[in-house]
């Protein structure tokens, strides 16, 4: 049936998906743990929340995160927010398992990576997990690492066997690469930095530029902010107060 009636903008953090990124011990999983206090289920594939008070499932395997996404959206539970804690271990566990499936001993076995079946696969999990998760009626936050990689200024990435002279950027962007880390990044209404700047204040970025990839549909944020939860959740409240007068 055709809508009768228009949808109108959210500003409810906690219905929105983010991918948060940066380097080690920066602050991304504690920053995610204060965003909805006693609300928030960590699921952790790196051991990361052992310094956390925080609500947290141990992901080892994707048999752990495939039970874990399924019981989130088919039982009751209290949880607004769910943090992956990082995305790129997951893809770990993907390979590991398609390479089981296909009794293939590594990624550079013919029988894996022969037409690129074996990463057709792992993109399939990988997709349908963050497409799972992101159809529940709680938000849904990525952490993730970040790399450096070497780009045209046009913003394409050079491939380490081209034969390259021109002029190059280095760009900041998040770990989890290639078709998986593009889907994600579509799939996400933020994708915010967190890093130090000049003055060694701790600051999240969430604005796409030449050097670093990031950023927000919400239109909320500002370029740069605290990376503090209290800060990220009063630039959301200040929004719809605006709105609604």
């Amino acid at each position: 049936m055709l809508p009768t009636k228009k949808t109108f903008k959210t500003y409810d953090y906690r219905k929105m998906s983010g991918l948060v990124y940066g380097r080690p011990k920066i602050g991304k999983s504690t920053f995610c743990a204060g965003l909805d206090s006693g609300k928030v289920l960590f699921l952790d594939t790196e051991d990361g929340t052992k310094h956390l008070d925080v609500y947290q499932m141990p992901i080892k395997s994707w048999a752990d995160i495939d039970q874990a996404s399924r019981e989130l959206l088919t039982t009751d539970h209290g949880f607004s927010l769910v943090v992956v804690d990082t995305v790129a271990a997951l893809r770990d566990m993907a390979i590991e398992k398609v390479l089981f499936e296909m009794k293939a001993p590594s990624i550079a076995s013919g029988k894996f990576s022969a037409h690129g079946r074996g990463w057709v696969q792992v993109n399939k999990l990988m997709t349908n997990l963050f497409t799972r998760l992101l159809a529940g009626s709680f938000g849904c936050y990525f952490v993730d690492h970040e790399k450096t990689v070497e780009t045209t200024p046009d913003g394409r990435m050079i491939k380490p066997e081209e034969n390259y002279n021109g002029p190059s950027v280095l760009r900041i962007q998040p770990a989890l690469g290639g078709k998986a880390g593009l889907t994600l990044k579509g799939l996400c209404d933020l994708v915010l930095r967190a890093t130090i700047d000049e003055k060694g204040n701790r600051i999240l970025q969430t604005c796409n530029s030449s050097t670093v990839e990031a950023g927000d549909r919400s239109g909320v944020l500002p370029k740069v902010m605290p990376l503090e939860p209290q800060a990220y959740v009063e630039a959301f409240r200040k929004a719809l107060k605006k709105s609604a007068s």
